[in-house]
């Protein structure tokens, strides 16, 4: 009998030009999705390829001068080459193997730096074009909005009058003159519906786990579990409202109703209460401050040399003429450092407190699960993007506590201390550690998933 009601839902599709439409739609709107993101990866990795290039190319040049310099011996290289406070290094912040199925914060926040001496917390983001405003406020069309925002939308579409078309035209008594349950005859043909509809978006999804390589096959896996899931849940809400409404028109209403609270008013007022609750320090006071004190630095550079001298006389003197800029632009970025501290620690604090609060009220929307667990899986969530900046802050300190002596003596190193130097390199968060993060919310979506099913299969029997 499920066969037989199977075989003419699939008929009955085949002959309404509206259900079919919509799965050409889905099945073009989520390949475009695909395709836009990877086109965005592409560019993207491009630019941070010129980024490293270029560094590279600067620090090569700089370390032909050195080498130049230490083979001479006498004739000294014009006053900024192969300077320690001008050694350079880039750090990026690389595409995951998944990027390109959900770009996330990666278009909003940095992802290069330049490491230098001659830079502080801020400088060292490299300056960079947005692109057009409209497109990072409302965010890219990539498959994870796609999943999280129109799929929803395209499974009450097809299956909201999934049985309020046999109670309206009067065919109910003929379908439960067979020995099958209202429940089993709303089941069937709910998964013939959305089953197709999501096999397509599936498919998609395989297509975009696939252009990742070998690399992106544990990921793949951890972005199915949660397409799964998120997907259930819609499935599981449409039987049970239909299960409950008898008429077309309320069912449509009452679904299009909770994926407006679901996937937009919740998650803007969880949003609301992680701002409210815990605000972040003004970015003009902190980029005053920074102003500030790069300007006092700056205005008693000699001041603050004098002091050092004083304090490490060892490095008063030394090898080749002294670099007054270097050590001012040491002090400068120094004291900046010191000065931003208490607002840069707030900051900090106000993400970590928002965080921690999002994952908590992530469970009153299947929406934030979804959306939160598919970028934690492609790597562009923002405790990643947070994670960088403060690595790239811990680099900065870490090349300025190897090359300080050099720079404040205004002598220069050797080509082999040069090559001893750490280089810096972001890796992105191990497929265990991403699995722990979305396990339990993903769990949370299949037990209410079933919790639907169970109460769906309830109502019918009323």
């Amino acid at each position: 009998m499920r066969q037989a009601l199977v075989k003419l839902e699939l008929l009955r599709l085949r002959k309404s030009p509206v259900a079919l439409a919509v799965l050409l739609f889905t099945l073009l709107a989520s390949l475009y999705a695909v395709w836009s993101g990877v086109i965005w990866r592409e560019h993207h990795s491009a630019i941070l390829s010129q980024h490293e290039a270029r560094v590279d190319a600067a620090m090569e040049k700089w370390r032909q001068t050195l080498i130049a310099f230490e083979k001479d011996g006498v004739k000294p290289p014009p006053f900024f080459d192969a300077r320690p406070g001008a050694i350079e290094k880039s750090m990026a912040l690389g595409a995951a193997p998944l990027s390109h199925l959900a770009i996330g914060n990666t278009e909003l926040l940095p992802t290069r730096l330049n490491v230098s001496p001659a830079r502080d917390h801020i400088t060292m983001v490299e300056l960079y074009g947005f692109e057009n405003p409209t497109v990072l406020a409302h965010g890219r069309f990539d498959l994870s909005f796609f999943l999280v925002f129109v799929l929803p939308l395209l499974l009450i579409g097809l299956s909201f009058d999934v049985i309020a078309t046999d109670r309206t035209r009067g065919t109910l008594h003929l379908l439960l003159s067979y020995p099958v349950s209202l429940g089993k005859i709303i089941a069937a043909r709910l998964l013939t519906r959305t089953g197709l509809l999501l096999l397509l978006a599936g498919l998609s999804t395989c297509i975009g786990i696939a252009f990742s390589g070998s690399a992106g096959l544990v990921p793949g896996a951890l972005w199915l579990l949660v397409f799964l899931a998120y997907s259930l849940f819609w499935v599981s809400a449409i039987f049970f409202v239909v299960s409950f409404v008898k008429r077309s028109e309320v069912a449509v209403g009452s679904l299009v109703s909770l994926w407006v609270l679901v996937t937009l008013a919740l998650p803007a007022l969880a949003n609301s209460a992680a701002e409210g609750l815990y605000p972040q320090p003004s970015k003009l006071a902190y980029l005053s401050d920074a102003r500030t004190a790069k300007n006092e630095a700056w205005k008693h550079k000699d001041a603050l040399t004098r002091q050092f001298l004083d304090d490490h006389p060892e490095l008063s003197v030394g090898q080749g003429m002294e670099n007054e800029y270097f050590r001012a632009m040491y002090f400068t970025n120094k004291m900046v450092l010191e000065k931003t501290a208490p607002i840069v620690a707030a900051l900090d604090d106000s993400n970590r407190r928002r965080s921690e609060l999002l994952d908590t009220l992530q469970f009153v929307s299947p929406a934030i699960i979804a959306q939160r667990a598919f970028f934690r899986v492609a790597g562009s969530d923002f405790d990643t993007t947070q994670r960088f900046t403060r690595e790239g802050i811990d680099a900065l300190s870490a090349l300025n506590n190897e090359l300080e002596t050099a720079i404040l003596s205004s002598t220069r190193i050797s080509v082999e201390e040069y090559h001893k130097l750490p280089d810096f390199k972001f890796e992105h968060a191990r497929s265990n550690s991403v699995l722990a993060d979305i396990l339990f919310p993903v769990l949370f979506l299949l037990i209410t998933s079933v919790f639907l099913v169970i109460f769906g299969f309830a109502g019918n029997r009323k």
